[in-house]
Parts: C-alpha cells; sequence; structure tokens
C-alpha cells in the first residue's frame, strides 16, 4: 500500500492576515493557501497528546500531508467543518529527503 493512498481525506489550510478596509480600520482574514490537500486526519490518544503537545500545547489530533505542503503554526487547518490550530509542523525523512508533514493539530471548540 502507497502512502498516497493512505491520504483519503482533504483538508485546506489558511493563513492570517489583516486587510485594510477603509482610513479608520482593519479586518481580521484568513485566506486559502493551501486548498484541497490530500491529507490523514487522525485523532491522539491520551498518552500521545502529551508527547504531542509540548510546552504547554494542546494537541488533539495529527494530520498527515505531502511534503509539498508548507503549513506554519500561525496557519490554521480546517477539514469536515472542523478548525484546526496548528501546534507544530514536523518533517519525517526518508532516506535521501523529506517523504511526507505531520503537523499536531488542536481542535477549536
Amino acid at each position: 500500500m502507497s502512502f498516497d493512498s493512505l491520504l483519503n481525506q482533504s483538508c485546506t489550510i489558511q493563513r492570517y492576515s489583516l486587510k485594510q478596509t477603509d482610513v479608520l480600520g482593519r479586518k481580521e482574514v484568513w485566506s486559502a493557501v493551501f486548498p484541497n490537500v490530500k491529507c490523514r486526519i487522525e485523532q491522539l490518544s491520551d498518552d500521545k497528546r502529551l508527547i504531542a503537545g509540548r510546552d504547554g500545547e494542546v494537541a488533539t489530533h495529527i494530520c498527515y500531508v505531502q511534503p509539498a505542503t508548507t503549513a506554519t503554526v500561525k496557519d490554521r487547518l480546517i477539514s469536515g467543518g472542523l478548525t484546526y490550530d496548528i501546534v507544530s509542523v514536523e518533517e519525517s525523512r526518508g532516506a535521501k529527503s523529506v517523504h511526507h508533514y505531520e503537523i499536531i493539530l488542536n481542535l477549536r471548540r
């Protein structure tokens, strides 16, 4: 079974910015920087949440994506109508290059 066949879900990664609305104000905007990304999102067990959510961050899920998707902790991930904050992004390396990224997530409530 190939890695691509395990990516049976899709998500959108959005990036935050401030846009000038008029002379007096700014508006917070989330823009899709990576729409329709093939992924696999899994809920973390309680013991894995402690490891994944280091530095006091809460981690609830992990998302696997192809290496072309360069998300950061300033971004958020949307999938299946749910919004996740990105806690960290880890490279999983193969023999010669990055095989995939593991994006550690916290489900927004």
